[in-house]
């Protein structure tokens, strides 16, 4: 028995456009005459968000500075040139602070930062466990390379502020990271902040820290200079 051949029914058709980052999709919807209840508009704009990841190093000698352990057992409390920077202090109450700057950070005004991490390369393996820092951004729109020590103590910080908490050991040419997102994201949202601005961190050694960490430094080797790692998402 051959199945039943019903009527065809009668369709109507409304062309819907989709646009889509730098295509446009033209499609038919068939809606058939039984079921009426179906509305399709004439346009259809479908909007989306994209991020975008950059990757920034210190990128001359006066972008990173701070204290230096003079591997004779002396620190050195600010240094433009040497080969790391010591940050962290100890329990009788000297503390060693530093300061790393990034240039030409192509980042939008006002743009939501997804992510942002601080890499850095030991200089020395430290089997220490009490090394622990505070670290701010630069309270500015733009900053200058680093120069006196009173300079960097007079830069005015973020409200936002990471303290990195008792890091582990650290292991000689080995990279450790923090989470800095809340920092970056005050800065970039700065009225006067402008895409490839210069952005700093200033690294403060905490109150409880019994120790230092070394940072590479970029006059020991510029491929292992401090980084940032920022993924973000324009507005608009």
């Amino acid at each position: 028995m051959s199945p039943n051949k019903r009527p065809r029914a009668q369709t109507k058709t409304s062309a819907i456009t989709i646009i889509f980052a730098a295509y446009t999709i033209s499609c038919i919807s068939v809606a058939s005459s039984l079921t009426q209840s179906i509305i399709l508009p004439n346009a259809l704009t479908v909007s989306y968000t994209s991020s975008r990841k950059i990757v920034v190093q210190v990128g001359a000698s006066n972008d990173d500075a701070g204290a230096w352990w003079d591997w004779a057992g002396y620190y050195w409390p600010w240094t433009l040139d040497k080969s790391h920077v010591s940050v962290g202090g100890f329990t009788y109450g000297s503390k060693y602070n530093g300061g790393l700057r990034f240039s030409n950070v192509n980042i939008p005004q006002g743009a939501k930062i997804v992510s942002a991490v601080l890499k850095v390369c030991s200089d020395q393996t430290c089997d220490g466990t009490r090394a622990r820092w505070n670290i701010y951004g630069q309270n500015a729109g733009d900053c200058n390379q680093f120069s006196t020590p009173e300079d960097f103590l007079a830069r005015p910080k973020t409200a936002a502020k990471v303290d990195t908490g008792f890091w582990t050991p650290w292991i000689e040419g080995q990279w450790y990271q923090t989470n800095i997102s809340a920092i970056i994201h005050e800065i970039v949202n700065r009225p006067e902040w402008q895409p490839s601005n210069s952005l700093a961190l200033l690294l403060f050694g905490h109150d409880e820290a019994g120790t230092t960490h070394e940072i590479r430094s970029y006059d020991a080797n510029p491929n292992q200079a401090a980084i940032i790692e920022v993924t973000f998402e324009a507005v608009g």
